[in-house]
């Protein structure tokens, strides 16, 4: 989508700000050569839960659960406050990872096969996140390559919020990228 078709749509700060044109500075992705088993690092960024990040991802999904999106719903319902869509946590992956470690996950040619994601506790309004990263596996199956990182996320008392096993099929090497890109 051409970034003036986008820029309609984008409404919160970090919408405004977040680089949506995957295909720039493909050479600095990680590809699945790049990826090593085991190690564990810390994201590029932190991440602010705001409400309007709540309700724009809320909206964007179409999903009708007043608790994601009408306060005055949320506040008369036990939880008492906006709670995030159950998926919210993909925006702040990709956010808190920005193009720094783990940035396979902004792949050009990725496929996403499965997800599974654990909460612990909700976010709330206020909360800072931040997300520590570990490959947790990698294999190859019919000729394509799989990866999956399990990725915690954490607010600012270090407390887990939640934890999910992202798994993508990607271009094994630079090259694999540097083809889907010119395509």
């Amino acid at each position: 989508m051409a970034a003036s078709k986008l820029e309609r749509l984008l409404r919160t700060d970090k919408q405004k700000r977040f680089e949506y044109d995957f295909l720039k500075d493909t050479e600095k992705l990680e590809c699945w050569e790049d990826v090593v088993v085991g190690e564990e690092y810390d994201s590029e960024q932190t991440f602010e839960v705001t409400r309007d990040d709540l309700v724009m991802f809320a909206e964007a999904s179409l999903d009708s659960n007043p608790l994601f999106y009408d306060e005055q719903a949320a506040q008369a319902s036990p939880y008492g406050r906006l709670l995030p869509h159950p998926i919210f946590l993909v925006e702040i992956a990709f956010w808190c990872i920005g193009k720094g470690r783990g940035n396979w996950l902004r792949t050009p040619g990725a496929m996403n096969p499965g997800q599974h994601i654990v909460w612990y506790e909700p976010l709330h309004v206020g909360d800072i996140i931040t997300m520590k990263q570990k490959t947790h596996d990698k294999w190859i199956r019919r000729q394509h390559c799989y990866i999956t990182n399990e990725l915690n996320f954490f607010d600012q008392r270090h407390v887990k919020k939640a934890t999910w096993w992202a798994t993508l099929i990607l271009p094994r090497t630079r090259e694999d990228i540097r083809r889907f890109a010119r395509a």
